[in-house]
């Protein structure tokens, strides 16, 4: 069995909650980062849901973010922890590999890596809603891990400061939040 990797694309990003051994800018072809998903308990609750980052399938695009290279004899403990971590209280995103390109100087190669993607029309899936009803969610919702707005500053800071990377859709939602 070869190396195992673990694609990171919000929070996972700034906070694994795991073990590594590696660690490396990574691309997911054909997925671009979106909020798009309801969060009942890290960043909201029942009455008012926050929201919280999937990826959308886009044949055009590609999603940049952090791959975990993690211990063989880890992995499935840490799929486990994770699958805990993503999918509370519901199952809401789908544990699929996916080949993701790392992205190191001198070492750029193809990988096969664990994807959290939300499961379209599940009743955490948010991507049906407008710019202003997410911008209305990011100034008022809060969960056991903080704010929707948090969650969102942290993620882009990460993408800014250590990957080089802006997500001007993202950013526009972030700053019409603040206002």
């Amino acid at each position: 069995m070869g190396d195992r990797w673990i694609f990171g694309y919000g929070s996972l990003m700034w906070s694994p909650g795991f073990t590594y051994e590696d660690r490396s800018l990574a691309m997911l072809p054909h997925y671009r980062r979106s909020l798009c998903m309801y969060s009942f308990v890290a960043r909201g609750n029942k009455e008012e849901p926050g929201l919280v980052l999937g990826l959308e399938s886009v044949a055009d695009d590609a999603c940049v973010g952090i791959a975990f290279k993690v211990a063989t004899n880890q992995f499935a403990s840490i799929n486990e922890e994770l699958h805990q971590r993503e999918n509370t209280p519901l199952i809401c995103y789908e544990a699929t590999i996916k080949q993701i390109q790392l992205i190191k100087p001198g070492q750029e190669k193809w990988v096969d890596a664990l994807v959290f993607v939300p499961i379209p029309g599940h009743s955490q899936f948010a991507g049906h809603l407008s710019q202003d009803e997410k911008i209305k969610i990011l100034k008022t919702s809060k969960g056991e891990r903080g704010t929707s707005l948090e969650y969102l500053s942290s993620t882009l800071h990460l993408l800014d400061a250590e990957l080089g990377e802006k997500d001007e859709h993202l950013l526009e939602l972030l700053r019409l939040a603040q206002i």
